[in-house]
């Protein structure tokens, strides 16, 4: 008796093939660049850019602008120290420009230290 098969080799790698095609197009990350800004449209310096619920993430340059590799659908949560964080959902751009607006609660709650120490030296001068 003739066993009969499923299918044949070149149809079974054919079929291989577009299931790998389609799962890489679903998974596929793309460059967002972008750029953070202030209400008055100033680039914001050292502003952390991160995927939400991984640890990818990046800083933006000297003029706010940022560079990451992210997939649709992923949120990027913007944040820099006395402005209000921002979440911002990945679509299919690949230029974004996300504004912050400043928080001063968080100011209020900024300490900044300083120290110095000075040396005095006394020189005491003998005449005789």
């Amino acid at each position: 008796m003739k066993t009969q098969k499923f299918m044949d080799v070149p149809s079974r790698i054919c079929l291989v093939g577009i299931f790998l095609l389609f799962t890489g197009a679903l998974f596929a990350q793309q460059q967002i660049e972008g750029q953070v800004v202030d209400e008055e449209g100033m680039g914001l310096i050292g502003a952390n850019v991160l995927i939400k619920g991984t640890s990818t993430g990046t800083q933006t340059d000297f003029e706010g602008n940022f560079t990451i590799q992210a997939q649709s659908g992923d949120v990027l949560v913007v944040s820099y120290i006395g402005y209000q964080t921002r979440e911002v959902e990945v679509g299919a751009e690949s230029a974004i420009t996300i504004t912050l607006q400043q928080n001063p609660s968080v100011l209020d709650e900024l300490v900044v230290t300083g120290y110095s120490l000075s040396l005095v030296h006394i020189f005491i001068c003998i005449i005789s």
